[in-house]
């Protein structure tokens, strides 16, 4: 793939955002359990099938890593998505909040180059927030009609966010977290249910950090994001987060049951606020 093809990225992750809010209007959303106790709908299942064409149509001879079909894939699969150009998708990240009617949910596509995430899209439905990587910039937009097309929207580039540590700066709370950790601090906190939609917020300036666990399609569409604009993570084992997940953040191991996930917890945040958050946390 010579170039990211952001627009008509952008255009599949609004369509999946249109099928997904026109279904849950005309049918309202019944839910499964996964075997690991989360949700899934039948929405998950059909964007994670339209994208997978559409996107292996878009960049031929690419690979795909999606949550809901990723077990379907062989380990010789698996090391050539991670060898070569792969695009690692979340049809509905944050299913949970989704399938009970709340709005913190949303579409994340990321493009992987030799096991490097180099470019991303995440549209957040109900909020009408959609983020991209362009080139070396982060573009932005909100307020807008999913009707509308990338071409239209009203895009801004997305500026560094503050780097600096307020009290009452906004947590994001991942669910994990939520349920098994106490976080000692005067902050307000928020426990979206979604990675994307609680990144995002961090990226745009609305909440201060995020503390949490994630797999990787809860972040591959956003990491590349937070590179470009100076947002740093680091686990609980010392490691620091970055867009090659070959580098042991990650558990790649397919025979694995925590295949996909982070080996850690994280704290992502701009650095002098991230320092700030860790060192309150130690206290």
């Amino acid at each position: 793939m010579d170039s990211w093809k952001w627009k008509e990225v952008c255009d599949l992750a609004l369509d999946c955002a249109r099928f997904a809010v026109s279904h849950r209007r005309r049918t309202g959303i019944g839910y499964d359990l996964k075997s690991d106790g989360s949700l899934v709908t039948a929405v998950d299942a059909r964007n994670e099938k339209f994208l997978k064409e559409n996107l292996l149509r878009l960049d031929d001879g690419s690979y795909f890593i999606g949550e809901e079909t990723v077990l379907s894939c062989g380990a010789d699969y698996i090391a050539n998505a991670l060898a070569n150009r792969c695009w690692v998708v979340d049809p509905i990240d944050g299913t949970a909040p989704f399938a009970h009617g709340f709005p913190t949910w949303g579409v994340s596509i990321g493009y992987m180059q030799q096991g490097r995430l180099t470019n991303g899209t995440v549209v957040l439905p109900d909020t009408h927030e959609i983020l991209t990587t362009d080139g070396e910039t982060v573009k932005y937009a909100q307020d807008f009609e999913l009707t509308d097309d990338a071409a239209v929207l009203p895009w801004v580039v997305l500026d560094k966010p503050s780097d600096q540590w307020t009290d009452g700066g906004m947590l994001m709370l991942g669910q994990k977290c939520t349920r098994y950790e106490r976080i000692p601090l005067p902050n307000p906190v928020m426990s979206s249910g979604s990675a994307v939609q609680a990144l995002a917020s961090v990226m745009s300036g609305k909440a201060e950090a995020y503390i949490g666990h994630m797999k990787l399609w809860d972040v591959a569409g956003v990491l590349p994001m937070m590179a470009r604009l100076g947002i740093v993570g680091k686990m609980t084992n010392g490691m620091m987060m970055d867009c090659d997940i070959t580098n042991g953040t990650f558990n790649l191991d397919t025979a694995s049951p925590k295949c996909w996930a982070l080996n850690a917890d994280v704290r992502i945040a701009r650095p002098e606020v991230l320092n700030a958050l860790l060192e309150k946390l130690q206290r």
